[in-house]
């Protein structure tokens, strides 16, 4: 499982603090992830997530269910099939 934290931050101009990290929600996002990858890589778990533009929500990509692709038809010469319709 993943952990994705949050964690208060005060700056100034002569100091900087950061608070205590709180757990906001648990995910198996990224579990076959390695987390050795940097953290531009396309592979990489930040990729995976982002906060709504309001802050008040995460958007997590999952993994859809594996289905068969619909099948593919190819008509040949279909010009000249067009053509023999008048």
């Amino acid at each position: 499982m993943l952990a994705i934290n949050a964690v208060a931050v005060r700056a100034s101009a002569a100091t900087f603090h950061v608070g205590v990290p709180e757990v906001l929600f648990t995910t198996r996002l990224g579990q076959n992830a390695s987390l050795n990858q940097g953290a531009l890589s396309s592979n990489s778990i930040g990729q995976s997530y982002a906060p709504s533009a309001d802050g008040q929500r995460f958007f997590l990509l999952r993994p859809g269910v594996e289905r068969p692709s619909p099948p593919v038809t190819v008509v040949m010469n279909w010009a000249a099939a067009l053509k023999n319709r008048d």
